[in-house]
């Protein structure tokens, strides 16, 4: 039996670390992370046409959407429960991640059939070879979230972010550079062969990794998980459906709109890139420090809670705004690095560039109500939201506006940001004023 790890420790594929190097070291990964995937996103507009990096980004979208959906929430609750599971010798570890197992398996089914009707109806090049990539896509993308959320609640938070951040972005690297660097034009189909190649990495060492801790565990026993830690799986689900949506909704609407076959889809696509080298400093300590608010709550430090939400606001939120600041001012050089005809529409980066600021200055507050029992009325919340938002992008969208759509998204930023700090406060009491 593999013991609970001491307080205040977290490993890196079982290698033991202090709790000051893991979030430096996750937050150099994530940066590592984000250079990559400037450089890859660059690569692909470059080694295609305007119509197949189009397609390409709303295959990416589509599989960044419907593959974390397809996890059912399941991703979150192994983050909430195999921390806890953790400080007592994993027991329960194997009956928690097969019940888990069994309901991804049905979501990957789901939201395969959904990407595929999407693909067939947007896509500029829905062949079968087109779509038979997304379907796999999807299926790996879906395997690859839950296990990154089991990897990480079992304690594997360096190793979880390399396998997730990092190695399949290498693997597409290598065959993009090498066509970039012979001058070979190649379709939306092949870029999506070479995503699956990365993606199957990925998976792969996922699967190496969850097999030691399973092996590791206690054998199961009836009843030992059954009340381990209470929480409602339909609200984890609509949490990360939103979550995921906030982040891929808008190529996707984009990309149903008969206004933006051009290259306005290609560049607004290759702004919500740049922007997402913003995203990656609050993701990293997030990352981080999610495991340890389960474990809080249970033993009741709430103050504990708070204190780890005020750092990471503080810390994030200038760091944020530090580096927006220097992407706003170089947005057309930025964007032109994509391709030479996105410069101009270096006003849609401006925009975007807010928003992962707030999303920062809001510190861990979209967290905590998932780990700490307020997932419901949040989920509530945010589902209103990010109605609300789909709502407005549509009609934006339609009207082709890019610079609406934009806008937008900055206003969804600052509402889910108030939804957190108040779900927060209501799970947390007082003492989160």
């Amino acid at each position: 039996m593999m013991r609970a790890q001491p307080a205040g420790r977290i490993s890196a594929w079982m290698v033991p670390l202090g709790p000051r190097a893991v979030p430096v070291l996750a937050l150099g990964m994530r940066f590592l992370s984000a250079g990559l995937g400037y450089l890859l996103f660059a690569l692909a507009a470059r080694v295609t046409d305007v119509a197949g990096f189009n397609d390409f980004a709303l295959i990416f979208a589509a599989v960044g959407l419907f593959g974390p959906v397809a996890t059912l929430g399941q991703d979150q609750q192994m983050l909430r429960v195999l921390p806890i599971l953790q400080k007592h010798g994993q027991v329960g570890y194997r009956k928690a991640l097969r019940r888990a197992a069994r309901m991804v398996g049905l979501g990957v089914i789901l939201c395969t059939a959904a990407a595929g009707l999407y693909g067939w109806m947007s896509l500029a090049d829905p062949s079968a070879s087109v779509l038979c990539f997304l379907a796999v896509l999807v299926v790996a993308n879906g395997l690859t979230e839950f296990l990154f959320g089991a990897d990480r609640g079992s304690g594997s938070v360096l190793g979880a972010v390399a396998a997730r951040e990092i190695l399949w972005k290498l693997v597409l690297l290598v065959p993009m550079a090498v066509l970039w660097f012979l001058a070979v034009e190649v379709s939306a189909a092949t870029l999506a062969a070479f995503y699956a190649l990365g993606l199957a990495a990925s998976l792969a060492l996922f699967l190496f990794s969850i097999a030691r801790w399973w092996r590791r565990a206690p054998p199961e026993r009836d009843g030992e998980t059954a009340a381990a830690v209470p929480g409602s799986s339909v609200a984890l689900l609509l949490l990360s459906l939103v979550s995921q949506a906030g982040v891929q909704v808008d190529t996707l609407v984009l990309g149903i709109a008969a206004g933006f076959q051009g290259a306005e889809l290609g560049a607004y696509f290759a702004a919500q890139r740049l922007t997402q080298l913003l995203y990656f400093i609050p993701f990293g300590v997030n990352m981080t420090n999610a495991p340890r608010i389960p474990v809080a709550w249970a033993q009741g430090d709430v103050r504990e809670i708070v204190r780890l939400s005020r750092q990471a606001s503080r810390g994030m939120g200038a760091a944020v705004l530090l580096v927006a600041l220097v992407l706003v001012l170089f947005r057309e050089e930025a964007m032109s690095l994509f391709r030479p005809e996105f410069a101009a529409f270096s006003l849609v980066l401006i925009l975007l560039s807010a928003s992962p600021v707030v999303a920062a200055l809001a510190g861990m507050n979209h967290v905590i109500p998932a780990m700490c029992g307020g997932e419901v009325g949040y989920a509530r919340a945010r589902i209103v939201v990010f109605l609300m938002a789909l709502a407005a992008k549509l009609v934006a969208a339609w009207a082709a506006s890019l610079l609406a759509v934009a806008a937008i998204n900055v206003l969804e930023a600052v509402a889910i940001g108030a939804v957190g700090v108040l779900s927060s406060r209501a799970v947390l009491g007082r003492v989160a004023l």
